[in-house]
């Protein structure tokens, strides 16, 4: 007697068809590789220390080393990708003037990519790759340049120098430190520019690039802060210290690690601040600096050091590159959730994009695109230098002894003339802060948005009485 079929005849087509999509499913799970675009060839040495960046048509910018560390000669390259993966363009130096691009480029809202290069010029690039300007600094540049709300443009150099830069690329101001500096500033909502130094200072610069106050650690720097809600600042040393540092400069506390900081800090939702080490561990502190978790836990084997800087998402999950070639992703507890191996280790720093999906460059010269189920954490300081075109700069209203911060406000929708929408949004935290909100018509078009309203009309109400309009 012929067995009995356990699943109808009807079902088998639908059964192929479950059986095909399997793969699609599984491929993308979170942490999963969706695509890897390798830059260099295989007999070419070079590596990505670089981190990505994001601009507003959503292109992926990254920069390259091309020789190594025994190379007679070095050069570098700025990559750009589409979201997808394809290659859309790459910008060298001239071949007189070239070296390693380490440096993680800024986006300015129009576009422009704004990176450092060893040879010691700053470049400027249109979205299209052409050269907008460069400017050279006479100290070689292995920092990432911070970006302002009126376009200055910061950047620290080899000569020791943190200089100031209008939008063209002319000087406005600098400022000499005694030592090299690294460490990538970051701009406070009052235009207070802080960074690190290998003279052991942390320092803290006006808006006019004049002195606020700075503090002595006991070693170089060479990570970036982060910026708190409450004007604290976090940043760690190569003396093995996490410091958190008040708005005028006096010591907060102190977290002692096992090695090094040579990576930046971030902040989760409750103000943890989440960091790496050399000594092969992430640690997680309370806003008073009490140890929350550390990954592995103590007690258990450390991993190989760690140079990569967070990236918190809005599940309070934690992705980071590790030196034992995998990047990892750790729980709001500090446990694993996946890791994911690649070809070496990952200096780079992982970048969260809107959708979820994660960038992260390596040292085998490959840019890797995982897929993401958790969008980033839009906290004070979510990620390296804060946001995905990596500006570094604190939004306006956030300043000491305020907490109170955007819960959410997104809105998408198409209406035509004369029509209108309502966006609603809720605040928590205490305290008062000055928010920036503005309608954008006609400037979408330089971005391939199609449709747009030549002339918006925005008005702000308060539970119904009317605020302010454009």
């Amino acid at each position: 007697m012929p067995p009995k079929a356990l699943i109808p005849p009807a079902l088998y087509p639908l059964l192929a068809l479950l059986c095909l999509l399997a793969p699609a499913a599984r491929a993308a799970e979170d942490g999963s590789i969706k695509w890897a675009y390798t830059t260099l060839s295989s007999t070419t040495p070079g590596a990505i220390v670089s981190s990505p960046a994001v601009g507003p048509d959503g292109t992926l910018y990254v920069g390259v080393e091309i020789g190594s560390s025994g190379s007679l000669i070095s050069a570098g390259r700025l990559y750009a990708f589409s979201p997808e993966g394809a290659f859309k363009w790459f910008f060298a130096p001239d071949a007189l003037n070239t070296d390693w691009i380490d440096s993680t480029p800024a986006i300015a809202p129009d576009g422009t990519i704004v990176f450092g290069c060893w040879n010691g010029r700053l470049y400027a690039l249109n979205p299209n790759g052409t050269t907008k300007w460069s400017l050279n600094t006479d100290g070689y540049i292995s920092a990432s340049p911070a970006i302002g709300p009126d376009g200055t443009i910061y950047i620290g150099n080899g000569a020791a120098l943190l200089m100031a830069l209008n939008p063209n690329g002319s000087l406005k101001w600098r400022y000499p430190t005694s030592d090299w500096i690294d460490s990538s500033p970051a701009l406070g909502p009052d235009g207070t520019v802080y960074f690190g130094c290998w003279d052991n200072y942390v320092y803290a610069l006006n808006a006019n690039g004049t002195l606020k106050w700075r503090y002595l650690t006991g070693s170089d720097i060479t990570g970036s802060p982060c910026l708190a809600a409450d004007g604290t600042v976090y940043i760690g040393s190569r003396d093995k210290k996490l410091y958190a540092l008040t708005p005028d400069g006096t010591l907060r506390w102190s977290f002692t690690c096992g090695d090094t900081i040579d990576g930046s800090p971030a902040l989760d939702r409750e103000g943890t601040v989440i960091f790496a080490s050399a000594d092969g561990r992430v640690y997680a502190l309370r806003p008073d600096g009490s140890e929350k978790w550390r990954y592995p836990a103590a007690g258990s084997p450390a991993l190989q050091s760690i140079y990569s800087s967070p990236a918190v998402r809005n599940d309070g999950s934690v992705v980071i590159g590790t030196s034992d070639n995998k990047i990892l992703c750790l729980n709001a507890n500090g446990t694993l959730r996946w890791a994911t191996p690649v070809g070496d280790w990952v200096d780079s720093s992982p970048l969260v994009t809107a959708d979820g999906t994660i960038y992260v460059g390596c040292q085998d010269k490959v840019l890797y695109c995982l897929n993401g189920t958790q969008p980033p954490l839009a906290t004070d300081w979510g990620q390296f230098r804060r946001d995905p075109m990596r500006s570094a700069w604190q939004p306006l209203g956030v300043a000491a002894n305020n907490t109170g911060r955007i819960s959410n406000m997104s809105v998408r929708a198409s209406f035509s003339a004369g029509q209108n929408i309502s966006v609603g949004t809720w605040l928590n935290g205490t305290g008062s802060r000055t928010l920036l909100a503005r309608a954008v018509g006609p400037t979408l078009a330089g971005f391939g948005v199609s449709g747009v309203m030549e002339d918006p009309y925005f008005a702000v109400y308060n539970q119904g009485a009317f605020v302010s309009d454009n």
